[in-house]
């Protein structure tokens, strides 16, 4: 009901007519209230409208409604037009792929043992299965390190957690880019983050258990992307990550088939073309 209300009056304060100059809308967020009523008052205004993709998406999200969609992976592209399909809609929206990513792509690998282990922490984590891994990692011969970076929105107090052996709390503002580059591998929970550090060349893991959703939320497990973690895990961290999976992993990241450069080229004419 809250949202309801947020997005009336949204549509309410959006309704008086946009700036002349202005020819195109913009948004990050395909069901926030706000952004709805912003780019329904541009549609009868006759404004363009482009959605830009922020974080891992599945077939229960809205179905595209926008001029232009730059969206991270082919992936995506399907889980939109699964969602236009529950619904019984056709997809009228130009679809161009933009990874987030700076870099290329790096296929994993990990050097010898011990390693320092990057741990990824939700925006809602689960406290009690933190600390039963925390404690095997901890104990673990194998692992120098324990680096843990904070979700950006998580306000949660982590200080008991620095009280572990081997436990190092990066800063909160910490780029990712810095934190894999200071990793040998990573454990993630149910986070988009888990492509991104496999983009960056960094072995990566599921672990259930450590935050409060479903597990396997987006279905990284299911498809064959990444494995689940263990113990046994930390004895050949890299052997998953071969060329089939390769295969499967590049619906997730056109940096495995197509240039950075190239990708850019082809999202800007588009937008052009959109003015």
């Amino acid at each position: 009901h809250l949202q309801a209300v947020i997005g009336c009056a949204a549509l309410l304060l959006y309704s008086r007519p946009l700036p002349e100059h202005l020819k195109v809308i913009c948004i990050a967020n395909d069901h926030s209230p706000i952004a709805s009523a912003l780019t329904a008052v541009a549609r009868q205004q006759g404004r363009g409208t482009c959605y830009t993709q922020h974080a891992p998406v599945t077939e229960h999200f809205p179905h595209l409604n926008y001029d232009l969609a730059v969206l991270f992976d082919r992936a995506s592209k399907r889980a939109y037009e699964l969602a236009a399909e529950r619904s019984d809609l056709e997809v009228a929206t130009q679809v161009v792929i933009l990874p987030p990513f700076e870099e290329e792509f790096r296929q994993p690998t990990a050097s010898a043992a011990p390693y320092k282990v990057g741990l990824c922490l939700s925006y809602l984590p689960d406290m009690e299965g933190l600390r039963a891994l925390v404690r095997l990692l901890s104990d673990s011969p194998d692992v120098s390190a324990i680096q843990m970076r904070r979700h950006p929105r998580c306000r949660h107090n982590w200080s008991a957690f620095t009280r572990i052996n081997k436990v190092d709390l990066r800063p909160q503002d910490e780029l990712a880019t810095a934190f894999f580059a200071n990793v040998d591998m990573v454990l993630t929970p149910n986070s988009g983050v888990t492509i991104e550090s496999m983009h960056y060349g960094r072995p990566t893991f599921y672990v259930p258990g450590t935050d409060t959703i479903t597990d396997d939320y987006y279905g990284f497990v299911a498809e064959g992307l990444v494995p689940v973690f263990s113990k046994e895990s930390l004895a050949a961290p890299a052997a998953f990550f071969d060329e089939e999976w390769k295969n499967r992993f590049k619906i997730y990241d056109e940096t495995t088939m197509s240039s950075l450069p190239d990708l850019r080229e082809t999202t800007g004419r588009a937008f052009l073309d959109l003015l």
